[in-house]
C-alpha cells in the first residue's frame, strides 16, 4: 500500500515501537510495534486489544532518524509529508522521558503483516 494509505487506514497513537531495521541490500525499512488494535476502526471487542505488527518499507530511498535508540518508544503521531512517511516518537514511553524523536522514511510502498 501507499505511504498516504497507511497513515489513513491505521491509527498508530499509543503504539510501542521495538525495532528499526534498514536493510539496505534489499532496498527496505522494517518497523516492528505492538499496534494498539483497540484504536483501530475495525476494531471489535472479541479482538485482542493489542497485536504485533510489522512493517516492511519497500523501495527505500531515504531514512532519517533510522539510529534511534529503540527502548518502548511510543508512536505519538504519524504524518506525510512531500513522499514520505514521518512517525513522532516519545522517548522511553513506559519512563515518562517525554522526549519526541522524529523518524522519517521515503519509500514507495508499505506492506503491513501481523
Amino acid at each position: 500500500m501507499k505511504l498516504s494509505e497507511l497513515a489513513e487506514k491505521y491509527t498508530f497513537h499509543d503504539s510501542l515501537v521495538y525495532s528499526l531495521e534498514r536493510d539496505i541490500d534489499n532496498d527496505q525499512f522494517i518497523m516492528k510495534i505492538e499496534l494498539c488494535n483497540w484504536a483501530q476502526e475495525y476494531y471489535t471487542s472479541n479482538m485482542d486489544e493489542n497485536i504485533s505488527v510489522t512493517l516492511t518499507f519497500s523501495n527505500v530511498k531515504e531514512v532519517r532518524g533510522d539510529a534511534i535508540k529503540v527502548d518502548l518508544n511510543g508512536i505519538s503521531t504519524c504524518d506525510v509529508l512531500e513522499g514520505s512517511i514521518v512517525f513522532f516518537l516519545i522517548r522511553d514511553y513506559a519512563d515518562g522521558d517525554g522526549g519526541v524523536d522524529e523518524l522519517q522514511i521515503w519509500a514507495d510502498e508499505v506492506t503491513v503483516n501481523p
